[in-house]
C-alpha cells in the first residue's frame, strides 16, 4: 500500500472508496477515515474551496449518520422486544398505554397479543440489522411497524377517546417518529450509503 499526503483537489493513486467501502470505513477511527479520503477538503478559510463533499455534506458526517441510524433502529427493536415481558410483569401499566383496563380476560388477551406482536416486530427489526440488509428493506419494515402504531392509535382513540391523552400521545408520537425514520431510510438511496 502506498500512502501519501497530497493537496485536497488532487486525485489519489488508489481508489480508497472501493477498497475500503463505507461499511468498513464507518468502523475505523476518525483519523483513518480522514486519511482514506472520507473527509471533505475544507480550505474556505484560506480562500480555497470545499471539495470532496456529498450533497455539500462532509462524508465523515454521513458515516456517523449511518451509525446513529443503526443505533436508533436497534433501540426501537429492543424497546419493542422489552414490551412483551413488561406487559406480563406489569399488565396494568401496559393496559394504561392502550387506554384500557387489565381487569377482564379479554383485555388481558388483547395485551398478550399486542405484546407478542411487538416482540415479533422488534425481533424482526433486530434480525434485519444483524444481517445488514439494505436501507430500503429497513425502510419498508419501519413503515410496516408504523402501520401497527397507527392501528394502535386508532384503537386507543376509538375505545378511550381523548380522555386517554397519554396513551394516544404515546402511539401518535411513535407513529410520527416511525414515519419520519421510514421516509429518511427510503430516501437514503440518494445519499452516501447507497454506494455501498
Amino acid at each position: 500500500m502506498h500512502l501519501s499526503f497530497v493537496i485536497g483537489w488532487l486525485r489519489t493513486e488508489d481508489n480508497n472508496y472501493l477498497s475500503t467501502p463505507p461499511a468498513v470505513a464507518r468502523t475505523l477511527p476518525w483519523r483513518s477515515q480522514e486519511l482514506l479520503g472520507y473527509a471533505a477538503h475544507d480550505a474556505i478559510a484560506a480562500g480555497g474551496g470545499y471539495l470532496g463533499t456529498v450533497d455539500l455534506l462532509d462524508p465523515i458526517d454521513l458515516l456517523a449518520q449511518g451509525k446513529q441510524m443503526k443505533t436508533g433502529l436497534a433501540v426501537i427493536g429492543f424497546v419493542l422486544v422489552a414490551f412483551g415481558p413488561a406487559a406480563l410483569v406489569a399488565p396494568e401499566t401496559a393496559a394504561h398505554l392502550f387506554g384500557i383496563s387489565a381487569d377482564t380476560p379479554e383485555s388481558r388477551a388483547y395485551l398478550l397479543a399486542a405484546a407478542t406482536r411487538d416482540v415479533a416486530l422488534g425481533a424482526w427489526l433486530l434480525a434485519l440489522l444483524a444481517v445488514r440488509v439494505r436501507r430500503r428493506v429497513l425502510a419498508v419494515s419501519v413503515l410496516a411497524i408504523a402501520v401497527v402504531a397507527a392501528g394502535d392509535a386508532a384503537n386507543v382513540f376509538v375505545h378511550s377517546g381523548p380522555r386517554s391523552a397519554l396513551a394516544l400521545g404515546t402511539h401518535l408520537g411513535g407513529l410520527a417518529m416511525l414515519l419520519a425514520l421510514g421516509r429518511w431510510l427510503w430516501r437514503g438511496d440518494r445519499d452516501f450509503e447507497a454506494h455501498e
